[in-house]
């Protein structure tokens, strides 16, 4: 499960749904969010040290991959970039997936959303 620098989930969903202000009700309809797993704080701090660590490496690769002349030169820059941010993600104590799932998460539960918000000021 590799997580690609250039995703959609990391170069925008970090950034814009962690980093911006929460959406009203009148913009969002009412999630069902009672069906989602406990996210505990600890794991929200590991989560958002997480998400520093990606932002950084993505923020460095980013304009590498940019540069780079060939589509194999971009696809071995993606490619080491994606390896970095998933050690960076499991020596934060996250599993790759488990990721994955408290952004899904926070991207529809505003509380979520302002928790992590709060550890990546």
């Amino acid at each position: 499960m590799k997580l690609r620098i250039l995703s959609p989930i990391f170069a925008i969903a970090c950034a814009a749904a962690l980093m911006s202000p929460t959406p009203t009700e009148a913009q969002v309809p009412a999630p069902d969010i009672s069906q989602a797993p406990v996210v505990e704080e600890a794991e929200i701090q590991s989560f958002a040290a997480a998400v520093k660590e990606v932002q950084r490496i993505r923020d460095t690769y980013a304009p590498v991959a940019a540069a780079s002349q060939t589509a194999e030169e971009r696809a071995r820059i993606e490619n080491t970039a994606s390896n970095e941010m998933e050690a960076a993600v499991a020596k934060k104590g996250i599993t790759v997936p488990r990721f994955k799932q408290i952004l899904s998460m926070s991207r529809v539960d505003p509380n979520l959303a302002d928790r992590i918000r709060a550890y990546l000021h």
